[in-house]
């Protein structure tokens, strides 16, 4: 019964982000997740120049916790751009 209700607690999103200073900006998101608990199923940069990069996040989240981890990263130094892509699916 435990593994079916932490199934449903968790949620898959996408967190697409653009920084800049990539290695610093970068360190900061990782020790963030580690904090907060999220486990990272997918991680890829790709550099847009050397001082900027775009950074997708592929992560499974408690529910409540997107909407603090959403703010972290807003107010996080490096970060210029960030979108929050959620799963859908209906709970039955």
């Amino acid at each position: 019964m435990s593994l079916l209700r932490i199934a449903i607690a968790k949620r898959n999103c996408a967190f697409i982000i653009r920084m800049e200073d990539p290695v610093q900006t970068l360190k900061r998101v990782l020790d963030m997740a580690y904090d907060q608990g999220i486990k990272i199923e997918l991680m890829q940069m790709h550099a847009m120049s050397s001082s900027e990069a775009r950074l997708s996040l592929h992560c499974q989240i408690d529910k409540e916790k997107i909407k603090q981890a959403r703010n972290c990263l807003e107010k996080m130094k490096g970060i210029v751009e960030l979108e929050l892509l959620e799963s859908r699916l209906v709970e039955a």
